[in-house]
């Protein structure tokens, strides 16, 4: 999931500027919030009609399939947590990790 993330980070910053990644966690009574922003400043890196966690084909500029937010999208809820993409500049995403009921364990 972190590996997916920080490498949109860098694939999307431009190569003339330094990426900078913030990465903050929350522990909260039902499991952590992790939130993680960068120092890019485009408000979207998605295709129009296109939202973060889908499938889809970006243009001539760049390769991107989508597939890296896909897969975060999906391991988080196979994990039972939530993710939330937010299109501003930094391209904040904020984790959500339920803890695990005692049933789970």
């Amino acid at each position: 999931i972190f590996r997916n993330l920080i490498d949109n980070s860098f694939r999307h910053t431009p190569s003339d500027s330094p990426c900078r990644i913030w990465i903050s966690a929350t522990a909260t009574s039902t499991g952590v919030t992790v939130q993680l922003r960068d120092s890019g400043t485009e408000t979207a890196r998605f295709p129009p009609g296109s939202t973060p966690g889908e499938l889809f084909v970006r243009g001539q500029k760049s390769q991107g399939t989508g597939v890296g937010l896909y897969l975060v999208q999906s391991l988080m809820r196979q994990m039972g947590g939530s993710v939330n993409f937010d299109l501003s500049p930094g391209f904040p995403v904020q984790l959500q990790f339920n803890r695990a009921r005692e049933d789970q364990k």
